[in-house]
């Protein structure tokens, strides 16, 4: 199963993510779950880097199926609030993935509160 953590200031305010795990859907390489977890994460964080311009650390691990990705503190509203859609964009995606009767027993999604 992959569980992706979401992290959550205590005002809302989505701070980053964490997907770890293999969702075990199918064998390695025709895994369409993976794939779509993987897609996503990469995509969105691809758009936060690259379009929203927005400062993030950034670790992945493909033996352990770990991507991490953190926002740095300190940069501008207007950046801040590109990653904030990108980010809900994530969370909304992979939610509605998790509650698909056909693969829910795939992904999990927790949020924690990260300051």
């Amino acid at each position: 199963m992959t569980t992706v953590t979401f992290f959550r200031r205590p005002d809302g305010f989505l701070t980053g993510f964490k997907a770890t795990g293999h969702a075990d859907y199918a064998e390695y390489g025709s895994d369409i779950v993976c794939a779509a977890i993987s897609a996503l994460t990469q995509g969105i964080a691809q758009g936060i880097l690259k379009v929203a311009k927005a400062k993030a650390q950034v670790k992945t691990d493909e033996e352990s199926g770990l991507f991490d990705l953190k926002l740095e503190s300190g940069q501008d509203e207007e950046t801040l609030r590109s990653a904030q859609l990108l980010l809900k964009t994530l969370e909304l995606s992979l939610t509605a993935l998790s509650q698909d009767a056909n693969y829910s027993r795939n992904i999990r999604i927790i949020t924690r509160e990260r300051r």
